[in-house]
């Protein structure tokens, strides 16, 4: 016998449901749509599991509904958009990727004259590596 004929000789009567976390007594009902209970004044479906002889009940509350939701809409993205959206991503890429080319000028006053830092370093490492002054 699987879940669905089970869960049919359950409707009308409370049953342990999981949701949120926690179980939940509830009356299950059927209709058109499936197995579901009240949960917060809504109808919350429900999904039967059967495991050995016993019925399990599992729903899902309000938000996370919708935001299972959210996720399947993202997944059946039509693939006029899914390419342009790929194109897009490959031109931000491109965009990165370009450096501007560099000049061997100077840019700015300080850029012109040898740095203090710059003089002390080299003269030190002169010492170091015994090059005369």
């Amino acid at each position: 016998m699987n879940a669905t004929k089970k869960a049919r000789e359950l409707v009308g009567q409370k049953v342990k449901v999981w949701i949120n976390g926690k179980y939940v007594q509830r009356v299950l009902c059927e209709d058109q749509d499936g197995f579901y209970i009240r949960f917060e004044n809504e109808r919350t479906p429900v999904k039967a599991k059967l495991h050995s002889s016993l019925v399990e009940f599992a729903a899902l509350d309000k938000k996370s509904r919708a935001a299972v939701e959210r996720v399947k809409e993202s997944r059946t993205v039509d693939p006029q958009q899914q390419q342009d959206h790929s194109q897009e991503k490959e031109a931000v890429a491109l965009e990165k990727q370009e450096t501007p080319e560099r000049s061997d000028q100077p840019t700015s006053a300080h850029d012109e004259k040898p740095s203090f830092f710059r003089y002390q370093t080299s003269e030190t490492i002169n010492e170091l590596i015994g090059v005369p002054p």
